[in-house]
């Protein structure tokens, strides 16, 4: 009898230890999830990572002054038509719709596609101090403008190569600077969330066309 009651404790004493061990088990395999997951939070929180493991609703280098350069190419140039055209008769006016769109969408596309390499470009400049940026953009862009004013004008017989990149030089040399203050100011780790990525860029080419049109900014 002493034996069997023996037995039965050491069994139940044993079913107690397994039950416990399996808790035990269960709560560090819980504490282990939670920890990667605030691991994951805390990298995509702070836009660490590379393009392959980019945050939702960001975007990198590349990809902030690609956008940059679409706006750049459309509003300054539509400002400049605009200009034109409220200074000439209504009759002549109509006929710098097409040139505009051409225009415009030239300009556009080629300063998307080279913005791309705009950003790799101000990415390694970001590595310098403040000053030293600030002394290397504004010739940054006034490349990046004379390519994409460049290529906008030339859908114009040509000619308008010239004109179209002094434009896009002047664009480049005021446009870049000022927007790469700003994504430095707003982005986390290499990417920009794109709420503020779409304001600014378009902000920054706005008042640029603001200035063709003569308003005050």
């Amino acid at each position: 009898m002493e034996k069997y009651e023996k037995t039965a404790s050491e069994q139940a004493t044993s079913g107690d230890f397994e039950r416990d061990r399996g808790d035990i088990d269960s709560a560090a395999r819980r504490l282990n999830r939670l920890i990667l997951l605030n691991a994951e939070y805390a990298a995509l929180s702070a836009g660490e990572g590379s393009d392959g493991d980019q945050p939702p609703g960001t975007a990198g280098y590349e990809r902030t002054y690609a956008v940059l350069g679409f706006w750049t190419g459309v509003l300054p140039p539509f400002a400049f038509f605009l200009r034109i055209a409220m200074d000439i008769p209504a009759d002549d006016a109509s006929s710098l719709v097409l040139i505009t769109l051409l225009v415009t969408s030239a300009a556009a596309a080629v300063g998307y596609f080279t913005g791309k390499i705009v950003g790799k470009i101000v990415r390694e400049l970001d590595e310098f101090s403040l000053p030293a940026r600030l002394a290397m953009l504004p010739f940054v862009g006034i490349t990046w403008g004379i390519l994409a004013g460049g290529a906008g004008g030339a859908v114009i017989f040509l000619f308008g190569a010239i004109p179209g990149a002094v434009i896009g030089a002047a664009a480049g040399f005021a446009a870049l600077p000022a927007f790469a203050l700003l994504h430095s100011a707003l982005r986390k780790g290499e990417f920009i969330q794109r709420k503020h990525l779409y304001p600014s860029a378009i902000g920054v080419a706005a008042t640029l066309a603001a200035m063709i049109l003569g308003y005050p900014v």
